[in-house]
């Protein structure tokens, strides 16, 4: 026996009848340097042995605890004490300093002999907690971070100095789960990818900074701290090195940037790395962004609604015209490119796209990377591609003139064309392309339809819950935007394990579709505003992203703070859009107004008697007639303009009153009278706007109803919260 105890150990197994002693002799001889851990292995492993019952049996016999440390949390003090060098030699996971005892998780007792060096070198006593080995190897990438014992092991080599002599030794693809266990710079480069890929992230971030280097992970489109060792800092030269002769890039070259791309693989994915360095102060700044090989999405799985998917299918089965999807950097619309080029690649079909870079491989169709540096411009790719007689083309992005006015053409002539704009809005796009230099003529005649979007983080389905308690604020907003009667469940975020305590886990996407049809194609005509576009669209039964992202909150797919801060740069950048941080209703008698989630303001309530005009918009849906109807309200009533003043007004709704019986959902013109100075004049600001909530004042004679504004410009907005301002500030100063 090695040491007492696995003489403690051999009796053990031997008279709980665990295994057969001439069994047991039989391994003692064939093994004769295996430890008792060795031993307890080679019996899981080789005879089916219960390791956990073997376990807990000894720990029994030599009077230590037995389970599992799982979710363990240690404090950032007991880390500091112990190092990863220490911790890994002795094979052991520091758990808590109390007093002179630092207790410890092992996975094989320690004996007298390592308890001593521990106290010698730490000045602790031992207190020993038993689990199993994968919790503790598990537990030390958790707090120490990944590559922590490959890092300690790398400096005390003194691996730093010769660790690019390793490089021309690696394969052109990676193979991620094959890592040696010398300690080498390849090593850790693979452990980096590899965790990044098992967290979902999508990106690495290395940057350097005085005397540090920052790893971090975009994952769900946020970017989370990795946790790697200190020590890594020594290394960030070879590091970056090693990704650079990965990707093919000039390793002597740190003055310039660089982009380059790799193939790496794991047991189940194959990853295509596309790598981009970037000179900084303190060295060179790399992202490694990761796009598996199968993530390629369908039409399905897009996160359509029924009505938005019947309107996107029809679309594509248009033989000819211009589709865009439009959204910032990072809103998923080479995902829903992809997804619709996957629905339509047929073998009767011949599909081009043109792509900067590329980011999936899809097979059939043939794809042309952009290259600048010889003039293969999106531009000169279409020309190009054109004489290959394609049936569908897609270039990347549309950026000048030049390339639209060839896309538009092209479009023109008998190709179905897809391709993407930098724009907050689906209305925003088409004043996009009259910028460029696109005449209003070609827009009207070539588009099908423009595609807003943006991608939503997806509550955790393992930890999520019904919010119990959700803000009065929250409430109103959502009745306000979707008015209904009956209960509002929403959920809330928690965090587990499986989501890495972000409480989200995947994201979705939420649209906003506008066809060309006749009535958008005559304002295009007429070079109509942003504010006439959209709102003629939501007339015609556009639903904004607003409304669709209230829906994933109500079915209980993403929180309503994801929605606000996702959609709050549309609010700020994009004028006459649908204002969400200005919706303000009365609940219970009680006045309240919506929080402003992009930067926590809140949109003041003022009581103020304005002189309004309304009358009920033309466009009313068969629905809301025959409630008409049923109520008996005379429709002469309703298209004539009707006289009514404020009781009080914010810059997202007012309250009114009124005798004439309106509907929840009902959508008005309305028109207000907004004193601007001192002198009398005044401005008339003119919006539509929905009833959102009815209330009888007076037994059949007076009505009070609360309305939220649908497209009112930021100008006119900017005008009414002025006007309040100053009038709460007078109330408040007396000046």
């Amino acid at each position: 026996m090695n040491n007492k105890i696995d003489s403690i150990l051999y009796d053990m197994l031997i008279s709980e009848k665990i295994v057969e002693q001439n069994l047991l002799d039989r391994t003692v001889a064939d093994h004769p340097k295996y430890t008792g851990q060795e031993w307890i292995q080679y019996l899981v492993k080789e005879h089916g042995v219960d390791e956990n019952k073997v376990m807990e049996l000894l720990a029994h016999k030599i009077g230590i605890t037995y389970g599992s440390l799982k979710n363990k949390k240690i404090e950032e003090k007991v880390l500091e004490k112990v190092s990863i060098k220490i911790a890994s030699y002795y094979q052991f996971m520091p758990l808590s300093i109390k007093e002179n005892i630092l207790s410890v998780g092992v996975y094989y007792p320690m004996d007298i002999k390592v308890q001593d060096e521990i106290r010698f070198q730490l000045g602790y006593d031992i207190d020993q907690h038993l689990t199993t080995k994968d919790e503790i190897i598990e537990l030390l990438r958790t707090n120490y971070g990944f590559g922590a014992q490959t890092i300690e092991e790398m400096f005390l080599k003194g691996e730093s100095k010769h660790l690019t002599e390793r490089f021309s030794e690696q394969k052109s693809v990676e193979d991620l789960d094959i890592i040696d266990k010398d300690p080498t710079v390849a090593n850790l480069v693979n452990q980096i990818i590899l965790d990044a890929h098992k967290k979902r992230a999508t990106d690495i971030h290395i940057e350097p900074y005085r005397g540090r280097v920052r790893f971090r992970y975009r994952i769900d489109g946020k970017l989370y701290d990795a946790k790697v060792s200190d020590q890594i800092k020594h290394f960030i030269s070879p590091i970056l090195s090693r990704i650079k002769i990965m990707s093919n890039l000039d390793i002597v070259e740190h003055r310039l940037p660089q982009d380059g791309q790799a193939v790496v693989k794991t047991k189940f994915d194959t990853i295509d790395l596309r790598v981009s360095f970037i000179p900084s102060l303190y060295g060179e700044s790399v992202v490694v962004r990761l796009l598996p090989q199968k993530a390629l999405y369908t039409i399905e799985k897009l996160g359509l609604y029924a009505h938005d998917k019947e309107l996107l299918d029809e679309m594509l089965t248009k033989p000819n015209g211009i589709i865009f999807v439009t959204g910032p950097t990072g809103s998923g619309k080479t995902t829903t490119l992809y997804a619709c080029l996957n629905k339509l690649n047929t073998k009767d079909r011949k599909i081009i796209t043109i792509e900067d870079p590329v980011e999936y491989e899809m097979p059939n169709v043939t794809q042309i990377q952009v290259n600048n540096n010889i003039g293969l411009t999106f531009a000169n790719g279409l020309r190009s591609v054109l004489r290959h007689d394609p049936d569908i083309m897609m270039v990347g992005e549309v950026r000048d003139m030049e390339t639209a006015e060839i896309a538009v053409r092209i479009a023109l002539t008998g190709h179905l064309m897809f391709s993407t704009l930098h724009t907050n809005s689906a209305a925003g796009s088409i004043h996009r392309l009259i910028d460029i230099g696109i005449e209003p003529y070609l827009i009207q005649s070539s588009t099908i339809a423009f595609i807003a979007q943006r991608l939503i983080r997806v509550l955790c389905p393992d930890c999520k819950r019904i919010d119990k308690q959700p803000k009065q604020q929250t409430i109103d907003l959502i009745r306000s935007m979707l008015p209904t009667d009956e209960k509002i469940v929403i959920y809330e975020k928690v965090g587990c394990d499986k989501c890495n305590h972000t409480g989200y886990y995947g994201r979705t996407a939420i649209y906003e579709i506008l066809p060309i049809d006749p009535d958008i194609k005559e304002l295009i005509q007429q070079n109509a505003s942003v504010d006439k576009i959209e709102k003629k669209a939501i007339e015609n039964g556009m639903a904004s992203m607003v409304e669709n992202g209230i829906r994933k909150v109500l079915d209980g797919v993403t929180t309503i703070d994801e929605i606000m801060n996702v959609l709050a740069v549309i609010v700020t950048k994009q004028s006459g859009r649908l204002s969400v941080n200005g919706v303000g209703v009365r609940s219970g008698g009680t006045e309240t107004a919506k929080e402003d989630f992009s930067n926590r303001r809140v949109y003041k309530r003022l009581d103020a008697h304005l002189p309004m005009v309304f009358s009920i918009h033309r466009n009313v849906s068969d629905e809301l007639q025959r409630k008409m109807k049923e109520f008996g309200i005379s429709e002469e009533d309703y298209w004539k303009e009707h006289t009514a003043v404020t009781e009080d007004i914010s810059a997202g709704g007012l309250h009114f009153k009124t005798t004439l019986n309106l509907l929840e959902g009902t959508v008005l013109d309305v028109k207000i009278v907004i004193p601007i100075n001192d002198e009398g004049n005044t401005k008339e600001v003119s919006c539509l706007a929905k009833v959102v909530r009815i209330s009888e004042v007076e037994k059949n004679s007076l009505y009070g109803i609360a309305k939220c504004f649908l497209d009112m410009s930021i100008e006119d907005r900017n005008i009414l919260k002025d006007f309040i301002d100053k009038k709460i500030k007078t109330q408040q100063t007396g000046k």
